[in-house]
């Protein structure tokens, strides 16, 4: 498992690295690189993504990237460097389609300054141009697929926490850290009053504003800060050049601060004293979906319960006969049970399929389908489909997972009355 997280440390721990980097671009000294990596690397939102194997943690670095090869162009470098910018953002697409509201907000705020000039170059072109070469495939495949994206975006309207503009906001001080607030303000207000640099200040507010505008989840303008912090050290170490025992208080408070928060990003505590620790800072865990929550806030919870399912899933299979085995599928209703199902029960269960986002991409596999376990759901839907139901086994109460996902039953259906390529369709759920 320690090898399976290993590129998302190593990709947060490289945008600790390039934070750091950014302070020095701009001019910054030891301290100003210090006070950049220390609040990059314990904000707790990006703390939480270097744990988590999700494309989340490569979007912060991917964007750090963009913008400190932004920084060095318009500060006099290479025009050449364009194409490492369009690279970049075509990689940035692919990891996550948010990359295109930076690329927007970056255009759109060089467009609003002197420095729009930049853009006449012939290498902006070839960036562009570099840039619809990686997304193609991408694209393409979208289309083929009936845009697959736009349907999950539609579904987010009711399956995420009502949107208020207040909690939106109020998140990112949460998510950043309370005590990394001045650092990143002095970095917008760095950038904002550079005058070359402008843009780049610019072009932050329009991504948060965007991003507001379509009711984004508070998360979603984490890959923001990482250069505000780059600037805000400069900034802050310029500030207290006279006083060095301040700006070294100020560091050790982020230290400390970001050290008090790590548990809520990251499993360091047992689960009792986690919930006992989130007491004592009055932090409830934070609704993102508009489902029932349990004790742990939902990334945490997430990571509950998955050996619990295998097996409960490995007792239900001993239901069938032999030659049902064979050529049984386990239906899953959400991804992390399909996925949970593929890593931790290969050779124990038979393989998941299910109609949630990618997994039904992917299909229900070649073989005739004669029986199949199906993980939750409710009964009445599944009679459906099939002509014997019986409930064999069940996961059991875990207290910290999810509650949609506590006690399962899993049932086993038998006489499947429709062909599996009639029942695919009804299935697909994109959220």
């Amino acid at each position: 498992m320690l090898l399976f997280r290993l590129p998302v440390a190593l990709a947060h721990a490289a945008t600790v690295y390039l934070a750091s980097r950014l302070a020095r671009r701009l001019g910054g000294g030891p301290a100003a690189m210090a006070l950049a990596g220390i609040t990059t690397a314990l904000a707790p939102v990006l703390l939480s993504f270097g744990h988590l194997v999700t494309m989340n943690v490569f979007e912060p670095l991917i964007w750090l990237g963009v913008i400190s090869l932004s920084v060095e162009i318009l500060e006099g470098g290479p025009q050449r460097l364009w194409l490492g910018v369009g690279a970049l953002v075509g990689l940035g697409v692919l990891n996550k389609h948010s990359m295109i509201f930076l690329a927007a907000g970056l255009l759109a705020a060089l467009l609003l300054v002197p420095e729009r000039r930049a853009l006449a170059s012939k290498w902006v072109l070839g960036a562009a141009g570099l840039a619809a070469l990686i997304v193609l495939p991408h694209a393409l495949w979208q289309v083929a697929n009936g845009f697959p994206m736009l349907e999950l975006l539609r579904a987010q309207e009711w399956k995420n926490e009502p949107f208020a503009l207040g909690h939106f906001f109020s998140q990112q001080l949460l998510h950043q850290g309370p005590l990394a607030l001045p650092l990143w303000l002095l970095g917008l207000v760095f950038f904002v009053r550079s005058s070359r640099l402008r843009a780049v200040g610019i072009a932050f507010v329009l991504v948060e504003l965007i991003l507001a505008a379509l009711k984004g989840k508070a998360y979603y303008a984490a890959s923001i800060y990482p250069p505000l912090f780059a600037a805000g050290g400069v900034a802050l170490e310029r500030a207290l050049a006279a006083l060095p025992r301040l700006r070294t208080s100020y560091g050790a408070l982020l230290v400390v601060g970001g050290l008090a928060v790590a548990p809520l990003g990251i499993p360091l505590l047992p689960e009792e004293s986690l919930v006992r620790w989130m007491a004592a800072l009055h932090q409830a865990p934070e609704r993102l979906e508009n489902k029932r929550y349990g004790e742990l806030p939902q990334h945490f919870a997430d990571q509950h319960g998955w050996e619990r399912l295998v097996a409960a899933v490995a007792e239900a299979q001993r239901a069938l006969d032999p030659a049902e085995r064979l050529r049984a599928r386990t239906f899953a209703q959400n991804y992390g049970e399909a996925s949970a199902l593929d890593l931790l029960g290969q050779g124990r269960v038979p393989p998941p399929i299910s109609g949630h986002n990618q997994w039904f991409v992917w299909g229900y596999g070649a073989a005739p389908l004669e029986a199949t376990l199906i993980v939750g759901g409710q009964e009445r839907d599944h009679r459906k489909n099939c002509g014997e139901l019986f409930i064999a086994a069940r996961t059991g109460h875990d207290r910290f997972v999810m509650p949609y996902e506590d006690d399962l039953p899993i049932f086993v259906c038998r006489k499947i009355l429709h062909p599996i390529s009639e029942i695919w369709p009804t299935v697909k759920h994109y959220e």
